[in-house]
């Protein structure tokens, strides 16, 4: 699936498809996973995760194939510099389809760090929450099932 500028003819090059050609297929997957990782099983959502690969490579492969026969050169140097499904982060592609290598700030770094520590700390209040629940102690308010 090959995203075009309507007024330029080349690459879509802006957002996730500087790092990954397919990103919808990649995600997809990654939610896959998550689903099995959401039934507590660290074995289904890698299963889930797996099962959604086999699908997106059998769905690019195909694509690949039908873009081939049509394909301009800035199509090919859009293949040839990013990955079809993995994400790369070690270069990116600029508009005039040259590499340009990542440089992070420190305050980018630090950003980072701090959504990610924000995300951590409330999945292991969740968690807390769980077991709490799980031993009685603490009286459960809502119930959603």
């Amino acid at each position: 699936m090959f995203l075009e500028n309507s007024n330029k003819n080349i690459p879509v090059i802006q957002g996730p498809f500087r790092f990954v050609a397919y990103p919808l297929h990649f995600f997809a997957s990654l939610a896959m996973g998550g689903l099995g990782l959401m039934m507590e099983s660290y074995t289904a959502g890698l299963v889930l995760f797996f099962i959604g690969y086999v699908i997106s490579r059998i769905v690019i492969n195909h694509n690949e194939k039908i873009e081939r026969k049509h394909m301009s050169d800035e199509q090919s140097l859009y293949e040839s510099l990013v990955p079809n499904f993995f994400p790369s982060f070690q270069s990116r592609i600029t508009a005039d389809g040259q590499i340009d290598q990542p440089s992070y700030s420190g305050l980018t770094l630090k950003l980072i760090a701090i959504d990610l520590a924000i995300f951590f700390g409330l999945v292991l209040a969740a968690e807390l929450i769980h077991t709490l629940h799980d031993e009685g102690t603490l009286r459960q308010f809502f119930l959603l099932f």
